[in-house]
């Protein structure tokens, strides 16, 4: 799945660099890139611990939160492979403000599961175009 939230520029392509890590791990694979704290308020962050260079186990994901309150300034940047596994976490997952049903709940949901827990595959190269003036 991809967000079109940021916009990635990567040698060689972040999605195909996160498939490659999926075919090796076999479980969800989350794209994240270190943002300046005070940007964590923008973004899910996710905490986690270093698995290999450039990999991380995620242990925690927050939705938005304030740059105070963020576990780390690892940043989800809208790419994701997701097992089918968080449909059956996203089925159970309450609905929030505006009714929404948010990804991140079920990601959250996802570290449960040993088989699902979600890997971090760091980008290299960003550029948020929610930055841009179009």
């Amino acid at each position: 799945m991809i967000l079109e939230d940021d916009l990635i520029d990567d040698e060689p392509p972040v999605m195909k660099q996160m498939v490659d890590i999926f075919r090796q791990y076999q479980c969800s694979i989350l794209g994240v890139q270190e943002v300046p704290r005070e940007l964590t308020h923008q973004y899910g962050i996710v905490r986690s611990t270093p698995l290999e260079e450039d990999l991380e186990q995620v242990s925690g994901i927050v939705e938005k939160p304030k740059p105070a309150d963020a576990p780390s300034t690892q940043a989800v940047v809208g790419r994701y492979i997701l097992t089918p596994r968080i449909f059956h976490h996203l089925a159970k997952v309450q609905a929030g403000a505006g009714g929404d049903i948010q990804l991140t709940d079920g990601i959250a949901a996802l570290m449960h599961d040993k088989k699902s827990s979600p890997i971090a595959s760091r980008a290299s190269a960003m550029t948020a175009a929610r930055n841009w003036a179009i």
